[in-house]
């Protein structure tokens, strides 16, 4: 599901609370994912304890919560994921798994204190059945994740491959709910994608089961009332999540429920297929003919595992992720499931009084309600349960749950910018710019969203870089900080390579420009060199294929040979009469031709500086020439309007191009030989054919000399400057 197509008030999502890392236990359940996990066992650094407000910043990645001016002091997410990837691209996952020559792919695993992608430190590392969960801290934005990474098992078949990129897609698609746990956003990394998840600290509602914190009632109907409500943001998207269990429902240290684990949303089209694989164990999700973890499942889910329809009337509906959260509450007030399977089982379930003596007469009917076999007696929906959960905390307590009514703000442009990003990142460029394009809408002045956005088009040479920083610019306001903006435009100066302006940008922020880019991150434009001697006005350059050394034509009338890594001049060409105006380097650094105000193209020697052959036969000043790729050939164009094709090795003119009404400026010869452009002070470009020298076409619409063309390399674009 695309948020682009649901722009919709959302739920606000609660602050974090300060994030302690402690020494774990070594055997340890995933609060990311299914089957039973071991955490390898590492030695762990000294207590620390990381401050929220060092959670605030939103640079590469998406921006945690944020302050903003309520009564109540809570924060509204804003999402902050900011496109950047100057390296290599590689294939996306969608591009992999369409590949015809299918092959397992290989993920890398990491362990703790290792660095993935250079950037994000693991702290934790998790392993299940479907896959590893590291937990890994940002070491530029300073913020921790969950990194979902699947198995190996998952990426050799690609039917469970697909099932990873449906996930991604579904979470994503529920957006930002404080009783969900977010996902921020998809990356690829290596053709794998890595899911990138909010990393709740509190433990399981396992856990908490586990220690007899749900017991108490105020505390129990409490979270059952917020997990109903991420459940009905999930129904309301269309999302049946199929696995619900304590495991799957994360608990922050104050008490916020939040569901995880989407894994097996939208994964019907899986079913029954060969290549599904069963895994995990009694506690894990299985796929296969049956999706789900078995002492959770509705009866339902083992009779037709498909999505209710026509050709399915008795498969999973609503109703089934009601069910599986019965047998949770069970967990959570009478210590025990009411069956430990739902199949084969001919008694119905227990009653609560039998388990726990004080449950209220609400909470019995509540119960038994819930875990019904038939699912037509079950509460329809979450928002059903949850004002029969409110009623009850009502009749103990007086008055309604803490978290009955959830206090609402859009988070409309968050969510769509980190959509956007995730649609990136798995190859989606068209829907990520779309998704960017809605949230600029949304919000004018989210500044990550057009930092996202303006990136994309100055990469597709729509804008210009000063644009992109303009735009940057204006996103300057209270409710945004100025290092935020600074550091946004620190990436443009790093991606077009001036880290000086990067560093003055953030001075004003100690360690946030080698916390950001590092060592490695940004590359330098600057002087490096200066070349001199000529005397007058340098004209041309042609630089050599290998960059070792720079061939230079001057107003002195003369050609010299520069060696590149030293400054060096090695060689001056004396000849011409009048100043040059164009040089080439042959490919193999043999051979320099020249262009000159004395009407004359000359042939010279590298070694020995020595003219080997003069062409003559234009009328007035040579302004341009273009050699063929194979050196056998070279144009020129000349104030007289003309072109001519010459032979090199004889110096015979083959071919006289006329057309233009006054001089031509530049000239340029095609990949293949076949065709050539010019550019001419008559304000036109011209396209010929080398083998008939007849004018294929002219190209008009500027309004002053055209001073230099350029074809592309399969001939199809054409380029000209004018001043």
């Amino acid at each position: 599901m695309s948020l682009f197509d649901d722009l919709r008030n959302l739920f606000q999502k609660d602050k974090k609370p300060s994030v302690t890392k402690v020494e774990p236990k070594i055997a340890k359940a995933n609060p990311y994912g299914d089957g039973v996990l071991e955490k390898k066992a590492v030695t762990q650094p000294t207590v620390t304890n990381v401050p929220t407000k060092a959670e605030s910043p939103a640079r590469t990645i998406p921006k945690p919560p944020q302050e903003v001016p309520t009564g109540l002091k809570k924060n509204v997410p804003a999402g902050g994921t900011v496109v950047r990837q100057v390296g290599a691209s590689q294939p996306s996952p969608p591009e992999i798994l369409a590949h015809n020559d299918w092959v397992v792919k290989n993920a890398k695993t990491y362990s703790i204190r290792d660095l993935i992608e250079n950037r994000y430190k693991v702290e934790e590392v998790f392993s299940g059945a479907m896959g590893y969960v590291y937990i890994g801290r940002d070491t530029r934005q300073r913020i921790t994740f969950a990194i979902k990474q699947p198995k190996e098992a998952i990426l050799a078949d690609r039917d469970l491959f697909s099932r990873v990129l449906q996930e991604a897609d579904a979470w994503t698609g529920l957006g930002m709910h404080p009783n969900i746990a977010y996902c921020y956003f998809v990356r690829a990394i290596e053709g794998v994608p890595h899911i990138f998840i909010e990393y709740v600290d509190g433990g399981t509602l396992e856990e908490w089961i586990s220690d007899r914190r749900c017991t108490d009632y105020k505390v129990g109907l409490d979270m059952a009332i917020q997990f109903c409500h991420g459940l009905e943001r999930a129904h309301e998207r269309g999302m049946i999540h199929r696995d619900i269990k304590p495991r799957n429902v994360l608990v922050t240290k104050g008490g916020q429920v939040k569901v995880t684990d989407f894994g097996l949303v939208g994964a019907v089209t899986a079913v029954g297929k060969s290549g599904a694989k069963r895994g995990g164990d009694e506690h894990g999700t299985r796929m296969g003919d049956t999706m789900g973890t078995h002492a959770y499942m509705s009866p339902e889910q083992f009779n037709d595992p498909r999505h209710k329809s026509a050709e399915a009337p008795k498969g999973v509906w609503y109703e089934s992720d009601i069910y599986s959260f019965g047998v949770c509450m069970w967990e959570m007030f009478c210590g025990r499931r009411p069956y430990e399977v739902s199949i084969e089982v001919k008694d119905g379930a227990p009653d609560p009084r039998d388990l726990k003596r004080d449950i209220s007469d609400g909470l019995r009917t509540l119960l038994l309600r819930s875990v019904e076999f038939d699912r037509s007696k079950r509460q329809q929906n979450f928002s059903e349960l949850r004002e029969e959960l409110n009623a009850i905390f009502r009749e103990l307590y007086g008055t309604d749950a803490p978290h009955y009514r959830l206090e609402l703000h859009d988070t409309t442009a968050d969510e769509l910018n980190n959509q956007g990003y995730s649609y990136y990142e798995l190859g989606r460029e068209v829907e990520a710019r779309k998704c960017f394009e809605a949230a600029v809408t949304a919000n004018s002045t989210h500044s990550e969203a057009v930092f996202n956005l303006a990136l994309l088009q100055w990469r597709a040479g729509e804008i210009d870089d000063i644009v992109v920083l303009r735009r940057i610019r204006s996103c300057l306001n209270p409710a945004i900080g100025k290092e935020k903006i600074s550091e946004l435009q620190g990436y443009i100066h790093a991606e077009r390579f001036d880290p000086v302006s990067a560093k003055e940008l953030l001075k004003l922020y100690p360690t946030r420009f080698e916390e950001i880019f590092g060592q490695s991150m940004i590359g330098t434009i600057g002087l490096i060199r200066t070349f001199e001697g000529h005397s007058k006005w340098v004209t041309c350059l042609s630089p050599s294929v290998d960059g070792k050394y720079a061939l230079s034509g001057s107003g002195d009338n003369t050609l010299k040979l520069w060696e590149i890594g030293t400054g060096k001049c090695l060689r001056t060409f004396n000849g011409h009469s009048d100043g040059v105006r164009s040089v080439s380097l042959s490919g193999n650094a043999r051979y320099a031709l020249s262009g000159s105000n004395d009407k004359t193209l000359k042939l010279w020697e590298v070694e020995t500086g020595e003219c080997l052959r003069t062409f003559m036969g234009h009328r007035l000043q040579v302004t341009s020439l273009s050699q063929g790729t194979n050196d056998r050939y070279v144009l020129s164009g000349s104030n007289d309007g003309t072109l001519k094709l010459w032979d090199v090795q004889t110096g015979e003119c083959l071919r006289t191009f006329e057309g233009h009404s006054s001089g031509v400026q530049s000239v340029c010869l095609s990949g293949n030989g076949k065709c050539a452009l010019s550019g001419s002070f008559d304000h036109t470009l011209k396209l010929w054919d080398i083998k008939t020298g007849s004018c294929l076409r002219t190209f008009e619409g500027h309004n002053d000399f055209v001073q230099d063309v350029t074809l592309s390399a399969d001939s199809r674009y054409a380029l000209g400057i004018t001043r």
